[in-house]
C-alpha cells in the first residue's frame, strides 16, 4: 500500500474513492455550472449558495440513477456535503440499523430512488442529545391503528437537525413512546414532514422551519420541528427490537434492545472522524500551494512569508504527523463498527459490552479530532497570511466549517465526560480484578480484555521505576510505555479521590462528576484518546504491509505525533516519576531529526484534494484572473477618487 492509497482508503475505501472521481467527473462535463468554486461560494449569501447547492443535488440525483448502491450513498462526497450527507448517513442508515428487512427494503426503495429526502431528528431545544432526557411523545392510538406524537412544550422541540428546515420530505424521530399507558422506552418513528406532490405543504400538525445562516455547511438548512397531536402509521415505528402490534401488544427484544437503538449513530461518528482528518490535510494542502503561488507571483507577499517558513514547516510536518494518525485510527474504527454490526447479527452475548467500547472511543475520537481540525486549519489561515485571509484561498471557508464541527453529534467536553466514566468503571473492575479475578463477571472480564487490556499490564506488571529506568526518547516502545503508564497513575489518582468522596455522603454522584471532577476527567479522556490514537495506528501499520518509503514515512510521521505527545504531558511524567530532564533532554534535537526525514512533496503528492481548485490545472489562472480583477478594481477607484479631488480643487 502506498500512501496515497491509505489516504484514500480512509476517506472511502479504494474502489469508491476512484467511482467517486469518475462520477465527479461526468457531473462536471455535463453540468459545468455544478463545479464547485470556493472563493465564489463563500461570498454568497444564504439564499444564493442553497439554490446553487440544489442544483448541485438536482444534477447529481439526474446522474446517479442506475448506479452502484454504495456509491449512491456516499454520492455527497461527489460534490459539496450540502443535503445528502445527513439522508444517507443518518436517515437512511438508522432505518437499515432499526428497521425490519421489510421496512428497509421500502425505505431504501424510496431514499435510494430520491423519492424522499431524510433527516434525522433527535436533538432537543431543552436536552440536546441526551436520549433518556428527551420529551417528545409519542403514544399508540388503538382506534385507528396509529402513533400520536406531540412535542410537549417549547423545549421538546427538535432544534439544530440538517436538511430539517427546508430540504426534508421524511425525517427519523426519537420520542418516549407509550402504548396503552405503559411506557416501552425511546422509540424510532419515520415521520412525514412535507408533501412533495403539493409544493413541499407542510402535513396539518406540522410546524418547521429554518433557524437561519450559521457557521458550518453554510448553505444547508439546519431546522426546528413541533408537531401537535400528528398521527403516522403504527407501521412507521422501525421494529427490528420493538414490535407494536395492532391490538396493541408489544415485545421488545431484551433490554438490550434500547440500548442497541443508540448504534446508529455511532457509524456517523465514525465518519466523522475520517471527514475531520480530511478537512484539516486539505487545508494543510492548500495552505502549500497558497504559499507557491505566492512564492511564484507575490514577491513581496513570499517574502514576508519567508521569515515565517521555518516556523510554518515544523506546523506543516506536525499537522500531518497528527491528522494522518487520526486517519490510520479512524481506520480501526470502522474496522471495531464492522465487528459490532457482525456482533448484532449474530445476537453475540457481549453486543453491549461491544457497543459500550465502541461508544467510548468513537465519543472520545470524535471530539479530540474535530479539536485537532480547528487548530490545524487556524494555524494555516495565519501561516499563509495574507493569502489565507482571501475568500478564494479556500482557507476561511475551511474555518467557517471547523469552528462548530466540536458541537456536532454531541459538545466535546460531554462526549468526553462519557468516555471518563467508563474508565472510571474500568478502574473499578481493576481494583476488584486485584482481589479476586475469578469473582468477576463476562462483562468485566470483556472490559480487561478488549481494546484498553494495556491498563490492565500497567496495573499487575509495570513498575514505575523500572519504566522510568528503560525510558529512552529514540525507542519507540519504551515512551510508549511511560505514557501509558503516566495515563493510568493520573486516572487511578482521579478516581480515588471521587469514590473516596462519595463515600463520605457529603455531595451526591452527579455533581462530583459533573462539577467538581469535570476538568480532571476531560483532560485525562483526552490524554486516553492521544495514547488510543498512537496504539491504533502503531497496530495498523503492523497489520498492514506498505511499500518501504510509505512505511518509513508512516513511522516518522507516528514517532513525531509520540515524541509531540510527550510534551504536552511531560509535566505529569515528571509527578509520577516516570521521567527526569535527562531523559527529556534529547527530545528537540531527535524532533529535528525526524522533521528532516520528511518529504514535503511526497506528502503532497500522495494527498489528493478532489474538490477545491489548487488540485485542478486551471488553479493558476484563478489566481491570475483574481488578481486582474482586483487590480482592475484598484485601478478604476483610484482614477474615480483623483478625478472627484481634481473637481474639487479651486482653480487659481
Amino acid at each position: 500500500m502506498d500512501l496515497r492509497t491509505l489516504y484514500n482508503k480512509a476517506i472511502l475505501g479504494e474502489n469508491l474513492y476512484q467511482q467517486v472521481k469518475q462520477a465527479r467527473s461526468e457531473l462536471y462535463s455535463k453540468y459545468p455550472d455544478s463545479t464547485p468554486f470556493v472563493g465564489k461560494m463563500f461570498s454568497m449569501n444564504q439564499k444564493e449558495g442553497f439554490i446553487k447547492l440544489a442544483k448541485n443535488f438536482k444534477n447529481l440525483a439526474a446522474i446517479m440513477k442506475g448506479k452502484d448502491q454504495q456509491l449512491i450513498q456516499n454520492m455527497h462526497l461527489v460534490t459539496e456535503i450540502g443535503v445528502l450527507f445527513l439522508h444517507f448517513n443518518a436517515f437512511l442508515s438508522t432505518i437499515q440499523m432499526l428497521g425490519t428487512p421489510e421496512q428497509v427494503k421500502y425505505w431504501e426503495n424510496l431514499a435510494l430512488n430520491f423519492q424522499v429526502l431524510g433527516a434525522y431528528a433527535q436533538t432537543e431545544m431543552g436536552h440536546g442529545s441526551d436520549v433518556q432526557g428527551l420529551l417528545s411523545r409519542a403514544d399508540y392510538d388503538l382506534e385507528t391503528d396509529s402513533f400520536i406524537l406531540n412535542s410537549q412544550d417549547p423545549k421538546s422541540g427538535k432544534y439544530w437537525p440538517g436538511v430539517l428546515g427546508i430540504n426534508c420530505t421524511h425525517c427519523v424521530f426519537q420520542a418516549q413512546t407509550f402504548v396503552k399507558g405503559q411506557y416501552i422506552g425511546v422509540q424510532t418513528f419515520v415521520v412525514p414532514i412535507r408533501d412533495k406532490n403539493n409544493q413541499m405543504k407542510q402535513y396539518p400538525g406540522v410546524e418547521a422551519g429554518d433557524i437561519g445562516p450559521k457557521f458550518g455547511f453554510q448553505y444547508t438548512d439546519n431546522g426546528y420541528l413541533y408537531l401537535k397531536n400528528y398521527r403516522i402509521p403504527r407501521e412507521n415505528l422501525l421494529m427490528r427490537y420493538c414490535q407494536v402490534s395492532k391490538d396493541g401488544s408489544f415485545k421488545i427484544a431484551g433490554k438490550k434492545a434500547i440500548k442497541l437503538g443508540y448504534g446508529s449513530m455511532l457509524n456517523l461518528r465514525v465518519i466523522l472522524v475520517a471527514s475531520f482528518c480530511f478537512g484539516a490535510l486539505s487545508s494543510t494542502h492548500l495552505a502549500y500551494h497558497n504559499r507557491e503561488l505566492a512564492k511564484k507571483y507575490c514577491e513581496e507577499t513570499y517574502h514576508l512569508q519567508k521569515k515565517q517558513i521555518g516556523i510554518r514547516d515544523i506546523y506543516f510536518k506536525e499537522d500531518f504527523a497528527r491528522m494522518t494518525s487520526y486517519l490510520m485510527s479512524s481506520l480501526k474504527l470502522k474496522e471495531m463498527y464492522a465487528r459490532y454490526q457482525k456482533a448484532i447479527q449474530q445476537d453475540d452475548p457481549n453486543i453491549l459490552s461491544i457497543l459500550a467500547e465502541i461508544h467510548i472511543l468513537s465519543a472520545g475520537f470524535k471530539a479530540c479530532s474535530s479539536w485537532a481540525q480547528l487548530q490545524t486549519v487556524r494555524q494555516n489561515l495565519i501561516y499563509n497570511d495574507p493569502i489565507g485571509h482571501l475568500n478564494w484561498s479556500g482557507q476561511p471557508q475551511r474555518l467557517g466549517d471547523s469552528i462548530p464541527a466540536p458541537t456536532y453529534e454531541g459538545d466535546n467536553h460531554v462526549l468526553l465526560q462519557q468516555t471518563g466514566k467508563y474508565l472510571l468503571k474500568l478502574f473499578m473492575v481493576i481494583q476488584k480484578a486485584k482481589k479476586s479475578k475469578e469473582s468477576l463477571s463476562d462483562k468485566e472480564k470483556f472490559m480487561l480484555g478488549g481494546e484498553l487490556s494495556f491498563f490492565v499490564d500497567c496495573a499487575f506488571q509495570r513498575k514505575a521505576v523500572d519504566v522510568l529506568h528503560n525510558l529512552n526518547m529514540n525507542d519507540f516502545e519504551s515512551v510508549m510505555k511511560a505514557l501509558e503508564m503516566t495515563l493510568f497513575l493520573y486516572i487511578q489518582d482521579v478516581a480515588q479521590s471521587i469514590y473516596s468522596e462519595i463515600k463520605t455522603g457529603e455531595k451526591p454522584i452527579h455533581k462530583l462528576l459533573n462539577e467538581q471532577y469535570q476538568d480532571r476527567i476531560v483532560n485525562y479522556s483526552k490524554f486516553f484518546i492521544h495514547v488510543m490514537n498512537v496504539r491504533f495506528c502503531r497496530s495498523y501499520l503492523l497489520q498492514n504491509s506498505f511499500e518501504s518509503k510509505t512505511e518509513k514515512t508512516l513511522q516518522t510521521l507516528l514517532h513525531i505525533y509520540l515524541l509531540s505527545m510527550v510534551d504536552l504531558y511531560k509535566v505529569l511524567m515528571f509527578t509520577y516519576q516516570l521521567s527526569n530532564a535527562s531523559k527529556l533532554a534529547p527530545i528537540a534535537n531527535l524532533k529535528y531529526q525526524l522533521y528532516t526525514q520528511i518529504n514535503d512533496k511526497f506528502l503532497i503528492d500522495s494527498f489528493e484534494n478532489p474538490i477545491k481548485e489548487f488540485q485542478n490545472s486551471n488553479s493558476v489562472d484563478v489566481f491570475e484572473k483574481e488578481s486582474q480583477n482586483i487590480e482592475a478594481y484598484l485601478t478604476e477607484t483610484f482614477t474615480e477618487l483623483a478625478n472627484e479631488q481634481q473637481k474639487q480643487t479651486p482653480r487659481l
